[in-house]
């Protein structure tokens, strides 16, 4: 059997999951050459903050740098991977020089729901990244800058972390820790 693999080219200076732009080429001819159930279908990279105005720079810069390492990367093994992509659902939406052979929209379930206004409403898009939709039903009571909360209260409403992480078949703390550093924070120490 051929295993389809993808590559995740890491251009962030974290480097926590991914091959280093600098190494990929070698990498890409690595798989070719010593793998043989493995065929390097595609690349990608993830670009973190492709869906905030503060962003817009550091994205651009990350996607022309992702293009150059493709380009590196294709002269590795001599051919492109027939798959190449770095545009999660903010890039799609925000960057459409991104848009190179695959885009990525929605990766998380869409279980669960949120409140608005006090009102639960059902999630119906993929969670992706710190991004989704949520069915307002069909009479509009929420505006455009209104709060929705997916872990909190709001009016006499509430959605604790024990519901939200029964429905990813998860435990609280993993859910918590999914939320990324960019979504704010509100702590109530009262009780």
């Amino acid at each position: 059997m051929l295993y389809q693999t993808h590559a995740r080219i890491s251009l962030a200076n974290i480097r926590r999951v991914g091959v280093p732009p600098e190494e990929a080429p070698e990498f890409a001819l690595r798989i070719e050459k010593r793998c043989p159930d493995a065929f390097l279908e595609g690349v990608f990279t993830h670009l973190p903050v492709s869906d905030v105005d503060s962003g817009v720079g550091f994205t651009r810069r990350q996607i022309a740098m992702f293009r150059r390492v493709v380009d590196r990367i294709s002269g590795a093994p001599g051919r492109t991977p027939d798959l190449v992509h770095c545009c999660s659902s903010g890039g799609v939406l925000e960057h459409r020089e991104g848009w190179l052979t695959l885009v990525r929209t929605g990766t998380l379930g869409s279980r669960g729901r949120a409140l608005a206004r006090g009102r639960p409403c059902p999630i119906v898009g993929a969670i992706e990244e710190d991004t989704t939709l949520i069915d307002l039903g069909p009479e509009p009571f929420a505006r455009v800058g209104d709060e929705a909360v997916l872990i909190g209260r709001s009016g006499d409403q509430e959605i604790t972390a024990y519901e939200a992480a029964a429905l990813q078949d998860t435990i609280p703390c993993a859910m918590t820790a999914l939320i990324g550093p960019r979504v704010g924070r509100v702590y109530d120490l009262s009780d």
